[in-house]
């Protein structure tokens, strides 16, 4: 434990070799607990032996690998699988791993037949189509729940942009004015939607501006905001 070592209790490849679940487990607890794995265990995986995942079943692979990738250290894993060759023992293919929002976020990034329910399967297919556009609409925030938005906007590194569409969109005001976000993003950046929403409100409220959309877009395109 004080040296935050990952080390089995006897002979390790015979431990290894009489429970090939302890291969992932090793793994897991190293992610999970941020250690690092013992000689014995990385001369085990250095030495090709890891073909033994083939045997574990593949509902154990998953289950371990969802404890993996929602800690904080999926990156360790990720070095590890790729340092020892162990990604088709755990029937991943994948390119390129960006860390996400939640577990889904990363199954979506890899093609696997490990077993998922039908409901995860349609998580994981949303987040591929958001990213597959590359952009993330107001639209599309009122279509998907968070967890499919924001595991899109974590893989396209832009994650701020739609935190600002989202707050965009749950803007209320005191009075109704006649213009909606769609509209008034043709005219400002998504990080100004908030300051010129309420800047329309008070030239509204102020007798300064009519409260019409006509005259809001007029407004919109002659004022410098």
């Amino acid at each position: 434990l004080d040296s935050k070592l990952i080390r089995m209790v006897g002979n390790t490849e015979k431990k290894l070799t009489e429970d090939k679940t302890r291969i992932i487990r090793a793994l897991r607890f190293a992610c999970t607990l941020d250690f690092d794995l013992s000689p014995e265990i990385v001369k085990f995986f250095s030495s090709k032996k890891a073909y033994m995942l083939n045997e574990v079943p593949k509902e154990y692979k998953r289950k371990e690998l969802d404890k993996i990738f929602e800690s904080n250290n999926v990156e360790r894993f990720f070095y590890f699988i790729n340092k020892f060759n162990m990604d088709k023992y755990f029937n991943l293919n994948y390119t390129k791993i960006v860390k996400s929002y939640n577990k889904y976020g990363l199954w979506s990034q890899i093609e696997t037949d490990l077993p998922f329910t039908n409901k995860e399967k349609n998580i994981i297919s949303n987040i591929k189509y958001l990213v597959s556009k590359g952009s993330i609409t107001i639209d599309d925030i009122k279509e998907y729940n968070d967890e499919i938005i924001y595991n899109a906007a974590y893989i396209l590194n832009i994650k701020n942009e739609v935190m600002d569409l989202k707050e965009s969109i749950n803007l209320h005001s005191i009075i109704d004015i006649d213009i909606d976000v769609e509209t008034l993003l043709k005219y400002v950046n998504v990080s100004d939607v908030k300051k010129t929403y309420k800047l329309i409100e008070k030239n509204i409220m102020e007798g300064l501006l009519d409260n019409n959309r006509f005259e809001i877009e007029r407004y919109l395109r002659t004022k410098r905001l």
